[in-house]
């Protein structure tokens, strides 16, 4: 009766110890791959921070020309300059959105370029005041204007991210295309 329990018991270490040994191996693997991979995603944010600070501290761009197809346009986060007439009438408010804890809509107006086509211009933060109420409290330059900004693309729309319902003038996101610009 002592033997067997001896082999039992001799067995039985043995077998829990290699598959925690397995275990720690593996779990030593996993947890090098993941820090390495966090290593490499820190280089590439650091060097797409440095990039876009570059871009953003760079001399604007004057843009002229034709059409807004006829402009080259620069990559984005670049700071660029142009001047055209503001179309006060087609301002479009998107959102409502959070800003500094209370509800606020972003300011879009169009920019009729002297050369010819529109691009859309990001005014800023409007306070939630009714939307139609908000956009009647806002400035509505007249005539030529010269603005000076940087240059953004359209964002994707996350899966999640509510859509547009242009027949109802209602905007969670920038869409030129859906905008009728």
């Amino acid at each position: 009766m002592n033997t067997m329990n001896e082999t039992q018991q001799n067995r039985s270490p043995s077998g829990a110890l290699w598959g925690f040994m397995l275990l720690a191996v593996v779990s030593a693997v996993v947890m090098a791959g993941l820090g390495s991979w966090q290593v490499q995603r820190l280089l590439w944010k650091k060097a797409l921070i440095a990039e876009r600070t570059a871009s953003i501290a760079a001399p604007p761009i004057t843009l002229l020309g034709g059409g807004v197809d006829d402009l080259k346009l620069p990559q984005a986060w670049r700071r660029v300059r142009l001047s055209g007439v503001y179309l006060n009438e087609k301002s479009l408010l998107v959102g409502p959105r959070s800003f500094r804890a209370w509800p606020h809509w972003r300011l879009v107006t169009p920019l009729q370029v002297a050369g010819g086509g529109i691009v859309l211009i990001d005014r800023g933060w409007v306070p939630d005041q009714g939307k139609q109420e908000a956009l009647r409290r806002v400035s509505r330059p007249a005539g030529q204007v010269a603005v000076e900004g940087i240059m953004r693309q359209p964002t994707v729309t996350g899966y999640f991210a509510p859509i547009n319902v242009p027949a109802q003038d209602v905007w969670f996101q920038v869409a030129p295309h859906e905008m009728g610009l």
